[in-house]
């Protein structure tokens, strides 16, 4: 009679912090007693790949990117505001950087016009923000250099 009234007990409080558990939203199984695992999200070091030699043209960075001093290159130096056009076949060569880690930009083909403005790169037509003297007849970059939608991943810096 002891043992079942033991059972049943048992069982009632069982039920009561299955409830508490159920209408909080917490785990069944406390923190202190679940293994430590790495988190998920951060799943190893961005490795500096080769260039995309298939995007054509000259990028820029999103203005918000740079200003708030998010785009870094592989080393962990932060890419200033007034950085100039780049070829997009190196987008790949910088780093996206926030709270949650990074990520490699990348030249998106379905987001870029996919214009290969290299002859106004050399002739000096192309805006850039270190020659503020040709903003009256520049030619904006066709590209867009955009972080990677791939989960981040821990900073080497």
């Amino acid at each position: 009679m002891i043992v079942l009234t033991i059972v049943l007990f048992l069982t009632l409080l069982f039920l009561l912090y299955f409830g508490y558990c159920t209408v909080t939203g917490k785990s069944l199984i406390p923190d202190f007693l679940k293994k430590k695992k790495k988190d998920d999200t951060i799943k190893g070091n961005l490795n500096l790949p080769p260039p995309d030699n298939g995007a054509p043209g000259y990028c820029t960075f999103e203005g918000e990117d740079l200003y708030s001093g998010d785009v870094f290159t592989f080393d962990g130096k932060v890419v200033p505001v007034d950085m100039s056009p780049i070829e997009c076949s190196t987008c790949n060569q910088y780093v996206f950087k926030n709270d949650e880690g990074c990520v490699n930009y990348r030249y998106d083909y379905l987001e870029n016009s996919g214009v290969d403005d290299t002859k106004l790169f050399n002739d000096q037509l192309m805006c850039d923000p270190k020659h503020p003297e040709r903003n009256q007849t520049c030619v904006q970059p066709h590209g867009i250099c955009t972080p990677s939608l791939a989960p981040s991943q821990k900073c080497k810096f």
